[in-house]
């Protein structure tokens, strides 16, 4: 469980969620969790072609 603020970056766009958040990745994306020096997370969704 991930406490805090999450940022999601996905094709670009940043975008800031609440802490009760649920990120359901699909089979054709990856992800990277990539720890902030303030004790946040970053999470990039990446896309990953056929």
């Amino acid at each position: 469980m991930i406490e805090g603020a999450v940022e999601v970056e996905l094709d670009g766009d940043a975008e800031r969620l609440g802490p009760d958040v649920a990120i359901r990745l699909s089979a054709d994306q990856t992800r990277q969790l990539h720890n902030i020096d303030d004790g946040k997370v970053r999470l990039l969704l990446v896309s990953v072609p056929e």
